[in-house]
């Protein structure tokens, strides 16, 4: 008798765990259509099996089939549970993005555990073979649909800080729930199970580190008061949790500043900046693009005068970096959506510090002239091939900037990762700075070293070969391209 109520009782259970498998749902989607946030209505019928089923009336991108693949992948092998599903978006538009994976995988969850949620949501984001969620475009278009939509909670991928900082605002100026994410396992813990969500934005903050640099140099500390004050003079315009995060970063620069990490805090802030003046210029609907373009303009190199070739060096590298930037923005062209707007506008003003950057170490430019006839030698001598050239050094080279071009190649030339005692070049010394700052933070800093040798390699020999002609052939980009 026993043995006929085990039996039964595993006859019961196996029907229990199956029977979730044929149940049907209807959710919605968040999508950008044009240059608005839509909610698409998605059929999901699941089924005993492994297979799953798009059923699409309009053509769907690659993207949007691994999602949804990756999503029941993901699912399957989180809950040990599988049902095969179809998936019936009865839309109009053509699909091409991964956005939807994320809501697929939440449907898949709720459906092979039959465990309803504790609050209505909807989510956007791709999800990647992991669970991980990965970051897709038009976001603010989106929150603009939940709000119209009556569910209670929005999650969305974890971006930038800036970015992640302005969708919950938004969100809750208008009484609802918004939060960053990272990852499908996070959703579940908070939607089905009342976890808190604790987002932090500390990760995007410079680290103190207890020792002092000793390699310091005052090559870029004035552009990083510079760019400090600015913020300072800005962040009065910002939403008060992204000013709580500028103030937040000014002080953990500050306090980098004091012990000589003037490359760490520069780059920092120079970053923080260019987010700052895109926001608010995007917000005024202003651009700095026209003042680019007159910078760029306005840049003028002295060939015939004595130089200091460190600095010359690095003032046409940025030149040309902001000019390689500046093409790149008319190529893509202008931006519809909103925190799209703001990354563009981020890049232009980039490539606007950048291009006052180059004016500035111009300008202190002094001391020795190197020959250009041993730089053309040095190019020659690496053998390089066109595949080994980035659009910004195929410019350099073309324009015939050779110093600048060595400057440039000094970054991804290999080359030793052993940290030096001591540095004579201001650049070397420069980057040494922020590989010293990685090494006390206990993280890894080999490519940083690395740069610093070859940068100190590179102008120790200039220095050395100066004015040494070795030979007055005119380079031929051809002998380069092979």
């Amino acid at each position: 008798m026993k043995k006929i109520y085990a039996f039964l009782a595993i006859a019961l259970f196996v029907s229990l765990s199956f029977s979730i498998c044929g149940d049907s749902k209807s959710t919605y989607l968040l999508a950008v259509v044009g240059n608005k946030g839509e909610l698409l209505k998605v059929n999901i019928d699941s089924f005993k099996g492994d297979d799953v089923l798009i059923n699409l009336s309009v053509p769907y991108g690659l993207d949007t089939q691994r999602s949804i693949i990756y999503s029941k992948e993901f699912v399957k092998s989180y809950t040990g549970k599988e049902c095969g599903f179809k998936v019936s978006i009865p839309s109009l538009y053509e699909l091409t993005g991964p956005s939807a994976g994320a809501m697929f995988a939440l449907q898949f969850y709720e459906i092979v555990t039959d465990n309803p949620p504790l609050k209505s949501y909807l989510i956007t984001g791709g999800v990647s073979q992991t669970g991980e969620i990965i970051p897709v475009g038009g976001v603010y278009e989106k929150i603009n649909a939940f709000l119209s939509s009556d569910k209670e909670v929005m999650l969305f991928p974890v971006s930038r800080v800036e970015f992640d900082l302005l969708a919950m605002d938004k969100i809750k100026k208008n009484n609802k729930e918004g939060y960053p994410i990272r990852s499908v396992r996070e959703a579940i813990d908070f939607l089905f199970y009342g976890n808190e969500i604790n987002y932090s934005y500390d990760y995007a903050l410079l680290k103190d580190v207890e020792n002092k640099s000793k390699y310091n140099s005052s090559m870029v500390y004035d552009n990083a008061l510079f760019y400090l004050r600015e913020m300072k003079q800005l962040k009065g315009f910002l939403p008060e949790s992204y000013k709580k995060y500028v103030d937040d970063s000014i002080e953990r620069e500050e306090k980098l500043l004091r012990k000589g990490y003037y490359y760490t805090v520069a780059n920092d802030a120079f970053d923080k900046l260019s987010y700052v003046r895109a926001y608010l210029n995007v917000k005024s609907g202003k651009s700095d693009l026209k003042k680019l373009e007159e910078c760029l303009d306005s840049v003028e190199f002295y060939e015939e005068r004595e130089t200091n070739f460190e600095y010359i060096a690095g003032a046409k590298a940025r030149y040309y970096r902001a000019l390689s930037t500046y093409k790149s923005i008319l190529e893509e062209g202008e931006e519809e959506l909103y925190f799209e707007k703001i990354a563009r506008e981020a890049e232009i003003e980039k490539a606007y510090l950048w291009c006052k950057l180059a004016k500035s170490l111009n300008k202190e430019g002094k001391g020795k002239y190197v020959d250009n006839s041993y730089l053309e030698y040095s190019i020659k001598s690496l053998n390089l091939s066109k595949a080994d050239l980035d659009e910004e050094m195929r410019m350099l080279l073309e324009d015939k900037e050779y110093l600048a071009f060595l400057y440039e190649y000094a970054f991804k030339k290999e080359g030793d990762e052993t940290l030096r005692e001591n540095y004579s070049s201001q650049w070397a010394k420069v980057y040494a700075s922020q590989a010293e700052y990685f090494k006390n933070k206990g993280e890894d800093y080999s490519s940083l070293s690395r740069i610093s040798n070859n940068l100190e390699d590179l102008f120790n020999e200039l220095e050395f070969k100066e004015k040494e002609k070795i030979n007055n052939e005119v380079l031929d980009l051809n002998t380069i391209y092979y």
